[in-house]
């Protein structure tokens, strides 16, 4: 895995998100405490999921949580490529998806999202398409993402159409035998399709303060662009290693950059990438030790989860490297940081929540659900937990 990764962020020089269309409606919020404390989270419902299961089902993980109803989740595994819909016990009622090349199977799930029927589509990060299974969980059809927009890693159902985050930085007619890689300036990160997945047209680009890092590395494997809807607009931020969310209205346009200052987000040190170049399509001046240090020394927001009145991000800790074999102890550390947010106004709640699992979903009065694992391995494990708590505030 490292080693796509490290492909992929220095043949595309990706990254550095923001924002082209220009706004004046910048505004600034800073938190007044980063207590570090877990409290503010209550536990009510703790789900054990066995890894082997009787029928040899395998789940390893739950990366991404829907609750359907008050007795059905519907979750994501990215290691088995598979949605699984689970009762609130804990018992696996039906596998969709699957790795392979067949129909209605995957070279490596990244996310899913309903549509208003509750028909679920499944994102192939890896084989650039979309599956579409009807609400029972059998497969229909697939689609296929634009070639131009490289990793497509998630989606969300909004104003019926999708939202695919991804960098396009080929312009349109681009093919595996003609690379035509975009200016800088030009490369968009969320990218909009019709109902019958037809691309229509991408916008968020990249920060014009970074142009001259050329999209250095700076970057997550998550996504290119975290984002969620919010009733009738979307907030997104970026891995470009600053502290800022974007509010876009229905038809795409920005209608606020909100900058967030909090003593929990380390910023990316502008002076650890002067003087980088890219000599070419593929290769920097640096080393990959100097690459992975790079990538993990700021801190990084990987998840925007919405709950009115409530915004949620999911924030990784800085790293001593971002590559494993260049870390003297290369252990993600993640906290959340709490908003309430209410027609366009964000104002900062609870700083730098301390976040013993993941974050993964939200369920119904302000409850949110987070995956732990029993032990860093997660091919060891025999079970995995999914925890229901409640946000008290």
């Amino acid at each position: 895995m490292r080693k796509i990764i490290y492909i992929i962020l220095i043949a595309f020089s990706i990254l550095l998100l923001g924002c082209a269309d220009k706004t004046n409606n910048n505004k600034e919020v800073s938190f007044n405490d980063n207590e570090n404390k877990n409290e503010y989270f209550e536990t009510i419902n703790k789900i054990k999921i066995d890894i082997n299961n009787a029928d040899s089902t395998k789940i390893y993980s739950a990366i991404k949580l829907f609750e359907v109803n008050d007795t059905t989740l519907l979750i994501l595994d990215v290691y088995s490529s598979s949605l699984y819909m689970i009762s609130n016990q804990g018992r696996i009622m039906k596998k969709i998806g699957g790795k392979g090349n067949g129909p209605g199977e995957f070279q490596f799930v990244s996310d899913f999202t309903l549509d208003n029927l509750k028909n679920i589509y499944v994102l192939d990060g890896l084989g650039g398409k979309v599956g579409k299974f009807d609400s029972t969980g059998k497969f229909i059809k697939n689609y296929f993402v634009s070639f131009t927009q490289r990793i497509p890693w998630k989606i969300q159902f909004f104003n019926n159409q999708f939202i695919i985050s991804a960098e396009k930085n080929l312009s349109d007619g681009s093919t595996s035998a003609n690379y035509d890689f975009l200016d800088y300036s030009d490369i968009s990160y969320l990218n909009v399709y019709d109902n019958n997945f037809k691309y229509k047209f991408s916008f968020f680009h990249p920060v014009k303060k970074l142009e001259n890092t050329q999209g250095i590395l700076n970057r997550e494997w998550d996504t290119f662009a975290p984002f969620t809807i919010i009733k009738n607009s979307l907030i997104a931020s970026q891995q470009d290693g600053f502290y800022a969310l974007y509010l876009f209205n229905n038809n795409y346009k920005t209608i606020k950059e909100i900058n967030v200052k909090t003593d929990s987000f380390k910023n990316i040190n502008l002076n650890e990438v002067k003087g980088i170049k890219i000599l070419s399509n593929k290769m920097p001046n640096i080393s990959e030790e100097k690459i992975g240090k790079i990538i993990g020394n700021h801190s990084v927001p990987l998840k925007i989860f919405y709950d009115q009145p409530y915004l949620l991000i999911e924030v990784r800790n800085p790293l001593p490297n971002y590559f494993p074999e260049y870390a003297k102890d290369y252990n993600p550390t993640f906290h959340i940081d709490v908003f309430a947010f209410d027609n366009g106004e964000l104002k900062p709640l609870i700083s730098n929540i301390a976040n013993q699992g993941r974050l993964i979903g939200i369920g119904k009065n302000h409850c949110f659900y987070f995956e732990v694992q029993n032990s860093k391995n997660i091919y060891e494990n025999k079970y995995f937990f999914i925890y229901k708590k409640k946000l008290k505030l």
